[in-house]
This record gives C-alpha cells, structure tokens and sequence, in this order.
C-alpha cells in the first residue's frame, strides 16, 4: 500500500523497439494494406467481368428472342404484319402463309398457332374470293408497279435480314444452350 492508504499496480516497464521491428510492423502493414486493395481491385473486376458475362448471356437470348419474333411476324398471313405488307402486292400470297402456319405447327405444336389459324380463316376467305377487276378491289389495290416492287423488295430484304440475325444469334449462343439442341 502506499501511504495514502491506496494500492498502486505494478506498471511493466516499456520495452524498447529496435528500428528492425518498426520495419517488420511497416512492412506488415503495408502488405496488409495492399492485399486489402488487390482484393478490393480484384472482387471488382470480377464483379465487372461476371456482370459482362451476364450481361452478354441475358442480352443474347433477348436478341434472339426479338429477331425469332420477328421473323414469326413477317409470316404471309393476314393477322400478322407480313400479311399486312404482302396485301399491297395481292391478297392471294396469303396462301403462301398457309404451309408455313402449318410446318411451325407440325415442328412445334402450339395453341397459339391454332389460334392464328383461326384468326386468318376470314382473310383467306376473301382471298380466295378476290376478284382483282371489281372496283373497290381496283381502288384498293392499285398500286404503282414500282410500288409494289419496292414493297417486295422491302418485305424480301427484312425477311432475309432476320432470318440471318436469328440464325446467327442461335450459333453464337449455342455453347450457353448445353444440350438443347
């Protein structure tokens, strides 16, 4: 006790650091720190990389869903926009949509095609009862050659143009499909 009637601790004594183990601790430290940052640089661009990859996998099936829908929706047939284009030409190449309803349905039955089937009934109706010389047909229909050729060409070009897209996307994302083919 000391005389004031208090105890007092013991204090140990400091021990002296030789410059050698600030160095150890500085280099510790430093090599501490760093790993933190390569870590940090390290996580993020793995981040940024899977997000890429993400990216390209989520993006792709996109496209190629976007430009097989498209392709769908050119078919020659009137409720779909093909058929609304192929009008301008003549009514009748409606039919021409017909084996291609019928081949997607056979390739991959589906109650939505049968849907579209029904749906085009009417139209192929009238376009087996078109008459190019009546006058509300004459008025209807009568369109420039030149018209007409462009719209084909348009029509041609754009089918083209997805079918080479959709087939080119499905290529490109085949390793991600696995066994799906």
């Amino acid at each position: 006790m000391s005389p004031r009637g208090r105890t007092t601790q013991l204090r140990r004594p400091r021990e002296r650091t030789s410059a050698g183990d600030r160095t150890i601790v500085t280099k510790l430290l430093i090599l501490l720190l760093g790993g933190l940052k390569l870590g940090k640089i390290l996580t993020t661009t793995g981040t940024m990389l899977l997000s890429i990859v993400v990216y390209a996998i989520f993006y792709g099936w996109r496209f190629a869903a976007g430009f097989f829908l498209n392709l769908f929706n050119m078919i020659p047939l009137s409720p779909f926009d093909g058929g609304r284009i192929t009008a301008v030409l003549s009514p009748r190449i409606w039919f021409a949509g017909v084996p291609v309803l019928v081949g997607l349905f056979a390739w991959h039955p589906s109650p939505l095609l049968i849907v579209m089937a029904i749906l085009a009934m009417p139209q192929l109706k009238r376009a087996w009862h078109y008459d190019p010389t009546s006058p509300e047909n004459v008025r209807y229909y009568g369109i420039a050659p030149s018209v007409k050729l462009t719209y084909a060409f348009y029509y041609l070009a754009l089918l083209a143009f997805l079918a080479m897209m959709t087939f080119g996307i499905h290529d490109m994302l085949g390793p991600l499909r696995g066994g799906m083919r």
